[in-house]
């Protein structure tokens, strides 16, 4: 993994999985509300940055993991998640990995058929099942 890109920040607790969340232990320590949900304003277009020799601060083939500080499926940012989107099919050399804990009730197959045609990997964790945690993992074409 290259870095972490959080074009939103905050978040709404969903589940038992929430409890520890360290997002909103990190916002506590920052005197900050992790329940706030915003977009950020300077790294929004974090993948479609350059440098000053006008090369992509993301280089070609790394890792993104995307809103490790919020959920990219929250309805909370239903206005700006269209624009994410539009980042990330701008950078089809990059690998995007977003890890969500709501889904925004989406399925497996709905996300795959969302993401349409470039490879793409995406784990759903659903709620807890008998203490243990069940992971629905799509690997599909975006």
């Amino acid at each position: 993994m290259h870095d972490i890109w959080n074009p939103w920040h905050g978040c709404v607790k969903k589940s038992e999985g929430c409890d520890n969340c360290y997002m909103y232990f990190l916002d506590r320590q920052r005197n900050a509300d992790g329940r706030r949900i915003y977009k950020v304003k300077s790294n929004f277009d974090y993948p479609l940055q350059k440098d000053r020799s006008g090369s992509y601060r993301v280089m070609s083939g790394e890792q993104l993991r995307v809103c490790m500080t919020s959920d990219f499926f929250l309805a909370e940012a239903d206005g700006w998640r269209n624009e994410a989107w539009r980042i990330i099919k701008q950078r089809p050399d990059v690998v995007f990995f977003l890890l969500t804990g709501a889904g925004g009730g989406l399925s497996a197959a709905r996300l795959g058929r969302r993401l349409g045609k470039r490879f793409f990997q995406c784990y759903l964790r659903k709620s807890k099942a008998g203490g243990r945690a069940n992971p629905d993992y799509v690997q599909t074409a975006f």
